[in-house]
């Protein structure tokens, strides 16, 4: 997996935070990544639909958009899925600083879910749904080896972490 993978720590090497930071830096991405995900789905309802009108976004954003522009349609549901992946992920980040999992597995699990969210992200938008969903899962389980992690370290060993 990539959490024991030695390109995980490459990785880590070369990111421009310390280890103990990487989680902040990859909150910080996701929040990026669904606000930027939402105003990129906006300027191409703009430029490719010509007609986006702030007064009345959910009814441009709904099922006539599905029709007209169907991958921007996509990009606005991956949008709407990736702000609510940052309600999942906040307790997750607080739980594994809250109960001390070990800072380079924080890390790992927390750069996999970014990888996991920005490949779900395109999987949606040009509606591969098999690779969406495996995306989709494997962020999933970053969150949940956060969680569970911290709350039963013993689980951990697998990692390498006693």
């Amino acid at each position: 997996t990539f959490v024991t993978s030695p390109v995980s720590d490459s990785v880590l090497d070369a990111l421009p935070v310390p280890v103990a930071k990487v989680p902040a830096l990859v909150a910080f991405l996701l929040v990026a990544l669904a606000a930027g995900s939402g105003l990129v789905a906006i300027v191409a309802i703009n430029l490719l639909g010509g007609h986006y009108d702030n007064h009345t976004p959910r009814v441009l954003k709904g099922p006539a958009l599905s029709e007209e522009l169907p991958a921007v349609y996509r990009l606005q549901c991956a949008h709407n899925n990736s702000i609510e992946c940052l309600a999942y992920v906040t307790p997750a980040f607080w739980m594994a600083s809250a109960h001390e999992l070990p800072p380079p597995l924080c890390a790992k699990l927390s750069l996999f879910l970014l990888a996991a969210r920005v490949a779900y992200i395109a999987a949606y938008v040009v509606n591969e749904d098999f690779l969406r969903t495996a995306f989709f899962v494997c962020g999933i389980a970053s969150i949940v080896e956060l969680c569970v992690g911290s709350l039963f370290p013993e689980t951990l060993t697998r990692y390498g972490y006693p």
